[in-house]
């Protein structure tokens, strides 16, 4: 996904294709989590089971640490917490 956005973003923006991005954002940000699981549970199971958990400790670090941006230590913590209750059920 970096690789495909650095290809799509190498080039100089146009005012146009920045126009196209700024419209699009919204609709992207909404979509995104709806679709994200239905995806994850299409692709995850055809990687390798390496690459499957690089991939998911990576999405993890990532979930949690923009997940709690704005929130207290104990906010966080809490927060915590509850991925590992879910991620055990």
């Amino acid at each position: 996904m970096d690789e495909m956005m650095e290809k799509f973003l190498a080039d100089p923006i146009s005012d146009d294709k920045q126009k196209m991005i700024a419209s699009l954002m919204p609709m992207m940000m909404e979509m995104m989590p709806k679709m994200m699981p239905s995806c994850l549970t299409m692709m995850l199971p055809t990687l390798k089971k390496e690459e499957r958990l690089e991939f998911i400790l990576k999405m993890v670090a990532v979930l949690v640490e923009q997940g709690s941006v704005g929130m207290t230590e104990e906010e966080r913590r809490d927060f915590v917490d509850m991925v590992v209750e879910r991620a055990s059920a």
